[in-house]
């Protein structure tokens, strides 16, 4: 008799991603995720975010106009629609530390090379936002 394997994986948390942070009120805020340039934007917990107008989209290395620098990382899944009602949606975000979080939760976009992703993370801990395996 063979027993088969049962693999179970648990969604993304953000304890998961946030492993230390030195005061909620002061590193996390409340900010916007815009709707897509003619589609969606959508960022799981984890997604490394660029900032654009004073919106957050997700980390883009392809464009020039500030969502190729990582401000910020998502701490909510959130789906902003494009061309819906509103189109832009509320995420909770962590924007500046002290904080530290794992580097093995974060999400990149694709195609991102490592040392793109090594100076993404120079410029997350610019805002004081370590990033280590744990």
């Amino acid at each position: 008799m063979t027993l088969k394997t049962l693999t179970v994986s648990a969604p993304i948390i953000e304890t998961d991603v946030l492993k230390y942070v030195v005061d909620d009120d002061f590193c996390k805020e409340e900010a916007t995720l815009s709707a897509g340039d003619g589609s969606d934007n959508v960022v799981e917990i984890g997604t490394v975010l660029g900032l654009v107008g004073g919106k957050y989209w997700p980390l883009d290395l392809g464009r020039t106009d500030g969502a190729q620098d990582a401000a910020a990382i998502s701490l909510s899944k959130r789906t902003a629609v494009e061309g819906s009602a509103g189109d832009d949606e509320d995420i909770v975000i962590l924007e500046c530390g002290p904080a530290i979080v794992d580097s093995l939760h974060l999400l990149w976009p694709a195609g991102i090379t490592d040392n793109e992703k090594a100076a993404a993370l120079v410029q997350l801990r610019a805002k004081n936002i370590k990033a280590r395996a744990s």
